[in-house]
């Protein structure tokens, strides 16, 4: 990537509003209860000259956040076959204790098929840093030949442990801590 074009998206968004984009574009704001963090709502939008979907999330419930992927397919089928994405994840995030089930994933893969099915080509996602840190980790650990689980809770974390101690023990004393 070049230089520009670390530039062009640092100030594509750093500027904080779908209306400062270019008049021309059409900018679809989801602002429902609980979305956006820090005042940023999550946005998406169909750049025809470009042919590129513009997609920003905020904080939004799961509920929410299919509710805006129909939004976001709605603006891709305004695009040509070919168009590509850029994705902003810095701010996405669910509520504590909301966490994607099976049945949500599987709708999430449905949402990705469909845009896939109307001509996506590239995307590029713009993450928070620690991300990186975490797919790392989650490829070392991999290559080392086991997995880690995610929890969003401390505490409901340290129990998982206890019981898989518990269960690898045969149902006996649990581990004691160092």
């Amino acid at each position: 990537m070049t230089e520009a074009h670390k530039v062009f998206f640092r100030d594509l968004f750093t500027r904080g509003r779908a209306e400062d984009f270019e008049a021309d574009k059409t900018p679809v704001a989801y602002t429902g209860k609980g979305s956006g963090v820090k005042g940023m709502p999550s946005e998406v939008m169909a750049d025809k000259a470009k042919n590129r979907l513009y997609i920003r999330y905020g904080e939004m419930t799961i509920e929410q956040y299919l509710q805006f992927a129909g939004k976001i397919v709605g603006e891709a089928e305004k695009l040509a076959r070919g168009f590509t994405i850029l994705s902003d994840l810095r701010e996405f995030s669910f509520p504590r204790g909301e966490n994607p089930i099976q049945a949500n994933i599987r709708e999430i893969t449905e949402i990705q098929q469909e845009l896939k099915k109307l001509g996506a080509s590239e995307i590029i996602r713009v993450v928070d840093p620690q991300v990186w840190l975490f797919i790392a980790m989650a490829e070392a650990e991999k290559s080392a030949g086991y997995e880690a689980f995610i929890f969003d809770d401390y505490h409901e974390a340290d129990q998982a442990l206890d019981d898989i101690a518990e269960e690898m023990n045969g149902g006996g004393e649990k581990t004691e801590a160092l």
